[in-house]
């Protein structure tokens, strides 16, 4: 073969690959877009889906599976025997036992559909519900005779809302239409207005709708709706009038089906599906105006399998933190991503208003490519700063388009969770035609002690989709609490007032000097914490502290005869009313600290307490206020004798310490100079020195040089060490046996 021709067979080689790459990319776009659909213009969501359900083939319906072991009472909130799908839910931040969920309904209409919104309210927490009804049709002399993709927020006063799409009897002329109710008028909504003000000339579809919460916001109460395009408009006289339609997202990225939060200052925080990209959008100014679009990840949305809604995993979701404490103002993003071979739920926080986005934390706790789906995830944050997530899972399921619903929760801004299974049972996602689908999305609220997920769900069989919800105030484990500590500097008495995923002492007391002390007799350090059991806990100045966990209502405290340092549970406990086992065990009265020791009446979350028992056996310390009979009560006994003296310095004459330790150093981190603490049981030999990360010596504090036992600190001064993580390496050989005793390494950070 000559060269031209070799020439020109390789040129066409080239040629093909390259058309080959670039289908290739064109596919993967495709596959991995966040707005899957490549809806045409002009044409809703719904209109698409059906179209492409036709083309779908005949789908066999599944039967309801088996009921799975969950231990939280399940609800039907619908309780009707057509399809209702899409729920969404609001608790009133007034009344936190109110409380209302809507959906689409098809009770008029499966076949052909008719789309309807239903609703119910409830009154007690979730418990029970109000009979569904259909929202009434206010605008049917214009051709306005069906509703659908609801979304409900709440006011300050307690008012609902719940935003729809109005459409004509052929599905099309979408508006948006908001429906108020109000206490006034008991459980139903009375009155609808459109939105926004130029409605003639604008595509609807996918709403949803948020009103500022927070109190200190200079635009409480007022009402924003976005959708997709990402559009936005706003009402400020609850919902009467809305403003021009604005568009937020950048010229070219048309945000799909967006969500909002708004947080404590008023900010309006927009999340939308781009292409393959997960944006975010801001306005500090009540929506008058927003920012550019910030990139918050992509995403790559493989279909995997059908899961009743044509929307591959799910939307993304949004929630905002408007609580008092560390995490307040922090933003919650959760999407479904098939970026470890199938789908798994992912979260990004923000604490800083959306200027950045953590790394992508994967939520659900299967093993992870394991060929199981976490799909259509929605967040939500409570008043204690608690994050939940509800999302479908078929981890344990025979067929992938059967589901179980899952709740994962986070005490710690999102930065671990515990996932827990709340269906008893598990659903088929039966669908009868392309209108009647599973839905888009599921849902979730949670506030003032009560978490409400609501998801659709086919336990019933055939295509009797109803709208559950799972009764998780029953079980003291999902009762979410935070307790605020104020710390003084130097030593503390201390405890761990709730269940905590990560009862570490450096975990939970950062801030803090030393190791948690606790006393049997002498004190010994522990790293880590227990419930019901009171540490000496040093920090270097005052700090403020959210310790984050599951309610502790009763505990049980053995007590020893002698001395005890016990600690507390998560509310109050007047020591009036503390009962023992065996019944009246004789003390002193309960003694707390702060630089000297004083007599107390109550035992408050987070703080430890001496008390003095007369025989061994338990105390019990319960927030039920008729816990126990009188007879059962300890018997307090006062007493001039005072507590055990705490583990101070050498020269405040107290005890000295019977113990060894190396103490975290403080500041930590530090510029230039830090101070390291370390403790002697007896006369040593000691050796303290420096290390880089690379094993290097890089300072010497002490070699070999003798101290008495006792505490000590040692000012250590890196003004000629770059930037970095460093050790510390502290070694004690005993004086009088000539052996070494202690040794231990903790870690620095030095930040220029």
């Amino acid at each position: 073969m000559n060269a031209s021709r070799l020439f020109a067979l390789a040129v066409m080689l080239v040629m093909l690959f390259c058309q080959f790459t670039i289908a290739q990319k064109d596919s993967l776009k495709q596959r991995t877009s966040a707005s899957p659909y490549a809806i045409p213009p002009g044409k809703s969501h719904e209109q698409y889906f059906e179209e492409l359900y036709k083309q779908q083939p005949q789908q066999f319906i599944k039967p309801p599976q088996l009921r799975s072991p969950s231990l939280f009472p399940n609800v039907s909130v619908s309780n009707d025997t057509f399809p209702q799908n899409e729920p969404s839910i609001r608790i009133s931040h007034k009344n936190s036992n109110r409380m209302v969920a809507a959906w689409r309904d098809f009770r008029t209409g499966v076949e052909p559909a008719v789309r309807r919104v239903g609703y119910s309210f409830s009154n007690d927490g979730g418990l029970t519900w109000s009979p569904s009804e259909l929202l009434p049709l206010f605008y049917q002399d214009i051709g306005y005779t069906r509703n659908s993709d609801p979304a409900v927020c709440v006011d300050t006063a307690g008012n609902f809302y719940i935003a729809t799409v109005a459409l004509d009897d052929n599905n099309g002329n979408l508006k948006l239409l908001v429906y108020k109710s109000s206490e006034a008028f008991g459980d139903f909504f009375y009155q609808a207005y459109f939105a926004p003000t130029d409605t003639e000339n604008l595509f609807y579809d996918k709403e949803y709708i948020e009103c500022d919460l927070s109190p200190t916001s200079p635009f409480v109460n007022n009402l924003y709706i976005v959708w997709s395009g990402t559009r936005f408009t706003r009402s400020t006289d609850g919902g009467i009038t809305w403003s021009h339609a604005l568009e937020i997202s950048d010229p070219g990225n048309g945000g799909f089906a967006p969500d909002l939060a708004i947080g404590p200052d008023g900010s309006v925080n927009v999340v939308s599906y781009g292409d393959a990209l997960i944006l975010f959008d801001k306005s500090t100014d009540g929506g008058l105006s927003f920012g550019t679009d910030v990139i918050v990840d992509s995403v790559i949305n493989l279909f995997t399998c059908s899961f009743g809604g044509f929307v591959g995993g799910g939307l993304p979701s949004i929630a905002a933190d408007l609580t008092m404490g560390p995490t307040k103002g922090h933003l919650y993003i959760v999407w479904p991503d098939t970026r470890n071979g199938d789908f798994d739920v992912f979260l990004k926080v923000s604490s800083d208003s959306g200027s950045t986005w953590s790394e992508a934390r994967r939520v659900n706790d299967d093993p992870v490519g394991n060929g199981r789906d976490q799909f259509w995830p929605w967040v939500a944050v409570d008043d204690r700063g608690v994050v939940t997530i509800v999302y479908y899972d078929n981890r344990n399921t025979s067929d992938c388009s059967i589901s179980e619903t899952y709740l994962a929760h986070s005490w710690d801004g999102g930065r671990s969770f515990t996932n827990r299974l709340i269906s008893t049972a598990q659903s088929p996602h039966n669908i009868p035609n392309g209108a009647v689908r599973f839905g888009d999305y599921i849902g979730i609220d949670s506030w003032g002690g009560h978490t409400v997920p609501v998801w659709t769900d086919e336990r019933a069989g055939g295509f009797d989709m109803d709208i559950y919800t799972a009764v998780l105030d029953t079980l003291p484990l999902i009762n979410f609490s935070g307790v605020t500590l104020i710390t003084r500097s130097r030593w503390n008495l201390l405890s761990l007032p709730v269940l905590h995923s990560n009862p570490l002492t450096q975990s939970i007391f950062q801030g803090a000097s030393t190791s948690a002390l606790a006393y049997d007799g002498s004190y010994h350090p522990e790293d880590t914490l227990q419930n019901g059991v009171g540490y000496w806990i040093k920090f270097p100045t005052s700090q403020t502290i959210r310790i984050i966990g599951d309610t502790i209502t009763t505990d049980t405290l053995p007590v020893i005869e002698g001395w005890n340092l016990i600690g507390s549970i998560t509310k109050p406990v007047a020591v009036t009313s503390i009962v023992s086992d065996p019944p009246g065990i004789t003390t002193t009265r309960f003694f707390d600290y702060a630089g000297t020791y004083f007599i107390t009446d109550t035992i408050e979350p987070g703080k430890g307490y001496w008390v003095k028992a007369g025989q061994a056996g338990s105390i019990i310390l319960s927030s039920s206020t008729s816990a126990a009979s009188i007879a059962n009560r300890i018997r307090i006994m006062p007493t001039s004798e005072q507590p055990p003296l705490p583990p101070q310095d050498i020269s405040s004459g107290h005890p000295l310490p019977n113990y060894y330790s190396l103490e975290n150093n403080y500041p930590n981190p530090f510029n230039p100079k830090t101070t390291i603490d370390f403790s002697l049981a007896e006369p040593s030999i000691v050796t303290l020195k420096v290390y880089n990360v690379l094993g290097q010596q890089v300072a010497t504090l002490l070699n070999r040089e003798e101290f008495e036992e006792g505490q000590t600190s040692i000012e250590f001064n890196a003004t000629q060490l770059t930037s970095g993580i460093y050790f510390y390496k502290f070694t004690a050989l005993s004086i009088s046996e000539r052996k070494e005793q202690f040794q231990s390494v903790r870690r620095m950070l030095l930040l220029k």
